[in-house]
């Protein structure tokens, strides 16, 4: 089992993975994980649909998009696309807190799925419309994110911010560098 340090520091974000499946053992964990994990008021306004089926990952393929800063080139091509997507839902009356609830269970979706070797993409930027029609998600439902799974084929790592500059790059290899604020930066000790 990975450190939780280092689980923190290696879950990063994916945009080309191999094709090999996500094991029904491994959803089922990363959905119980999702089920218990906290929730405002203890509300529970989410709701997901786990992609799994061949031709709809194939149609989901189209409507979410990937990597803003790197235009067009960190999107994944055919054979090395995500083999999995989860939508995530806020039903009506989510409340006030179901920003937090979304951060929570996308954070918990994420790392229990790193944690069995499986990388993931967290996307806002989906055709929302689109992808309620075609996974038959209620009209009542807001479809807030979708995040794309799938066994890395290459790194992501950490390093130090330059000149502000937040933007990520991708090396020759395909590895992205992800620019991180110093400590110092971001937390006050009072």
């Amino acid at each position: 089992m990975m450190e939780l340090k280092e689980l923190y520091k290696t879950c990063r974000t994916y945009r080309a993975f191999k094709q090999d499946p996500v094991p029904d053992d491994v959803v089922s964990e990363m959905m119980e994980d999702v089920r218990i994990a906290s929730s405002a008021a203890n509300l529970m306004p989410l709701r997901y649909v786990v992609v799994r089926d061949k031709e709809n990952v194939a149609r989901m393929q189209d409507l979410v998009g990937w990597a803003g800063y790197l235009k067009g080139a960190g999107t994944p091509q055919p054979g090395h696309q995500p083999v999995m997507f989860i939508t995530l839902s806020e039903t009506e009356g989510a409340g006030a807190f179901a920003d937090v609830d979304l951060g929570i269970a996308a954070n918990t979706l994420v790392t229990a799925a790193w944690e069995k070797g499986f990388g993931s993409y967290i996307m806002g930027n989906i055709k929302r419309d689109q992808i309620k029609e075609l996974l038959d998600i209620p009209e009542s439902e807001n479809l807030r994110l979708v995040i794309a799974f799938g066994k890395p084929e290459h790194n992501a790592e950490i390093v130090s911010m330059k000149d502000d500059d937040v933007k990520y790059w991708r090396d020759d290899n395909g590895d992205y560098f992800i620019p991180k604020r110093p400590l110092e930066e971001i937390v006050k000790f009072k």
